[in-house]
């Protein structure tokens, strides 16, 4: 249950942070909902990848987790390059981050088995 708070706390740090910028600039006013709706639909999904444990093997967990933690942080990188300021080569860092994420979340994908099912004795 600890790791589900890292999400929720990410989130919560990082709205925190962009919300002047978002609210203070006539530009960025129209943005603040539908940045809310998708950091809460983001964070929903590395929620959702948590949930995971159990229900397919080990491998397949984690890349999914990675993946997900990682959009996150891709995610974050173009709200922080769109609202706040402009860095160098943030398309590069964004890119990089989204296509790794994707590629786990795909392996993780690709790895899943469900447990075999418990066999019942007659």
């Amino acid at each position: 249950i600890i790791l589900a708070l890292l999400p929720i706390f990410y989130l919560i740090v990082l709205y925190t942070y962009l919300y002047p910028y978002i609210v203070n600039d006539p530009k960025n006013q129209p943005f603040l909902i539908p940045v809310t709706v998708y950091a809460i639909t983001i964070v929903t999904m590395s929620l959702f990848a948590l949930w995971r444990f159990g229900s397919s093997n080990r491998n397949s967990t984690i890349l999914v987790i990675v993946g997900a933690f990682i959009f996150m942080i891709s995610d974050s990188l173009i709200a922080l390059n769109k609202f706040v300021s402009p860095f160098s080569n943030a398309n590069l860092f964004i890119m990089f981050t989204y296509c790794f994420a994707q590629l786990c979340i795909t392996l993780g994908c690709i790895y899943h088995s469900k447990r075999a099912p418990a066999t019942s004795k007659a």
